[in-house]
């Protein structure tokens, strides 16, 4: 049973936090305002980019982290990026642009999503 409630923690709190990183909001060069934790759109291109591999098998598109972590088993390795060659310059700018960290500012709150998701599954039968 602990087994169980600790693969249903860790599926559900990961995808907590690629949903927070996964929100969306209108890129500066489409008219919106750098709000940092939102991951920018102006096309679909960096938010559909997301690669996400769980126990070896690779998922690509906005929501691969949800059917990835379907198929997840305890100690399973976890690893995601967004592929495209700006989404590093998108996440830490430069001496020029501050980045929205939508990756950086979302895994901060890691713990306490874990917290939360833990005592959710520890308290149901």
């Amino acid at each position: 049973m602990t087994d169980k409630r600790l693969e249903k923690t860790i599926v559900e709190s990961v995808k907590d936090v690629l949903t927070d990183m996964q929100t969306k909001a209108l890129g500066v060069t489409a008219g919106g305002t750098l709000t940092v934790g939102r991951i920018p759109y102006v096309s679909t291109d960096l938010v559909t980019s997301l690669t996400f591999t769980v126990g070896g098998s690779t998922h690509v598109g906005q929501f691969s982290y949800g059917t990835a972590m379907d198929t997840y088993d305890l100690g399973d390795g976890i690893e995601f990026f967004w592929d495209q060659p700006y989404a590093n310059y998108i996440e830490n700018g430069d001496e020029k642009f501050p980045g929205w960290h939508f990756i950086k500012t979302n895994a901060a709150n890691w713990p306490d999503i874990v917290l939360d998701n833990a005592r959710r599954t520890r308290n149901r039968k």
